[in-house]
C-alpha cells in the first residue's frame, strides 16, 4: 500500500464552513481568511471527493517518486495511493490524530484547478466517495507523531518513508485495512462518507432562505415556484416588476455552479429580470456570500453584484457544456 500523510485543519465534517463546524487550525491563511481549501475534502462531487493540502511554495509540487519508491514517474499523477488525513485535536488536546483517509486515490504532482463546484483552492487528490472514510470524533484517537525524528515535520505532508517510522506505518496500514473490511462485512455506513441527499437538500433550502431574506429586505414579496418547472426557483415582485430567480447553494467558498439545460435556456435569454443567485458558505451566518448574476441591458453583458456592498465586483465566466441522453432499445 502506497501511503501519504497530509496535515490539515480540524473539522467535524469537511463539507464546507457552517456555524457549528468551522475550520480550526490550518495555518496563517486560515487565520487570515477564515477558511482553507480543506473545508470540502469530504464533500462528494459527481461521486468523487477532492482533497486539498497546503504544499511547500518553494517546490509547489508533490514528489511522486518518493510515494511510488522509484527513480522516475513519467506521468504527472499516480494512482492507488492511500492519503491519510491528520489534524490537531482542539477538543481533547491529543495532538495530531488521524481523522480519515482516501483509499485508492489519485495523487497529482501539481495542483489541479477546480473544475467542479465546491472549491476555488484547487486539489491534489481525488478518490471515489466509496473509498473515502471520515472518522467520527470518538474514533479519532490514533496519534500521528510530529516534529519527531523520522516523522512529519514542518511541511503539511509526509511521505512516511523513514526507517524510524516503519513499525508505525505498518500499524496504520493494518488499522485501515481492518477498518475497511469491518465496514464492508457489516455494511455499516459509520465513518464512510457517502452522497447524502438530505444534506444537499438542506443546502438548497438554506440558499433559498438567504435569497428570500435578501429580496424581502429590499421590499419584494417572494414566491417559491420551483415545483412549477419554469426554469427558476423564486419569483420576487415589487410594484409592476417581477424578477425570476434561480438559486444555487454551495457548502464551500467556490463560485462555480452547473445549470440544467432548462435553467441554461432561460439564463441565455438575457432578460435583465432574470437573476442567478449563488450562495456559497451557505450554512454559515458569518461567512456566507450571496452573488447576484444578471444581464445588464445598458452595458450588454453579464455582471455580478455582492449582497454585502451591492457593488459590481465580478464578471461571470460562462462555459457551455454539451450533453446527451442515450437509450438502449
Amino acid at each position: 500500500m502506497k501511503i501519504l500523510f497530509c496535515n490539515i485543519g480540524w473539522m467535524k465534517n469537511y463539507q464546507g464552513q457552517a456555524d457549528d463546524d468551522l475550520l480550526i487550525g490550518g495555518g496563517s491563511f486560515v487565520n487570515e481568511h477564515g477558511y482553507g481549501g480543506e473545508v470540502t475534502n469530504f464533500y462528494s462531487m459527481n461521486g468523487n471527493c477532492y482533497g486539498y493540502v497546503r504544499v511547500d511554495k518553494k517546490t509547489n509540487s508533490l514528489n511522486l517518486e518518493r510515494i511510488e519508491k522509484v527513480n522516475k514517474v513519467d506521468k504527472d499523477f499516480i494512482d492507488d495511493v492511500c492519503v491519510v488525513w491528520v489534524a490537531r485535536d482542539p477538543i481533547e488536546k491529543k495532538g495530531n490524530v488521524i481523522v480519515g483517509w482516501y483509499n485508492n486515490a489519485r495523487v497529482y504532482r501539481y495542483k489541479q484547478e477546480s473544475s467542479f463546484l465546491e472549491s476555488d483552492s484547487g486539489y491534489w487528490f481525488e478518490s471515489n466517495e466509496d473509498n473515502c472514510v471520515l472518522l467520527p470524533f470518538e474514533e479519532r484517537d490514533i496519534i500521528c507523531p510530529r516534529f519527531k525524528k523520522g516523522f512529519m515535520g514542518r511541511t503539511q505532508y509526509w511521505y512516511a518513508d523513514s526507517d524510524e517510522s516503519i513499525d508505525f506505518i505498518k500499524s496504520i496500514k493494518k488499522f485501515i485495512s481492518n477498518y475497511t473490511e469491518f465496514v464492508a462485512s457489516t455494511k455499516s455506513k459509520k465513518g464512510i462518507f457517502n452522497t447524502n441527499p438530505e444534506l444537499k437538500k438542506k443546502t438548497e433550502k438554506k440558499a433559498e432562505k438567504r435569497v428570500i431574506q435578501y429580496y424581502k429586505t429590499n421590499g419584494y414579496t417572494v414566491d417559491n415556484v420551483a415545483k412549477e418547472n419554469k426554469g427558476w426557483d423564486l419569483e420576487a415582485k415589487k410594484n409592476n416588476t417581477t424578477i425570476c430567480i434561480e438559486v444555487k447553494g454551495l457548502f464551500g467558498d467556490g463560485k462555480r455552479i452547473i445549470l440544467t439545460p432548462n435553467e441554461y435556456k432561460h439564463f441565455m435569454e438575457k432578460d435583465s429580470n432574470y437573476k442567478l443567485c449563488i450562495v456559497n458558505n451557505v450554512m454559515s451566518d458569518k461567512y456566507y456570500n450571496l452573488y447576484i448574476c444578471y444581464f445588464c441591458i445598458k452595458n450588454k453583458k453579464w455582471v455580478v453584484i455582492h449582497h454585502k456592498n451591492n457593488t459590481i465586483d465580478l464578471k461571470p465566466k460562462i462555459e457551455e457544456k454539451i450533453s446527451a441522453i442515450v437509450t438502449l432499445e
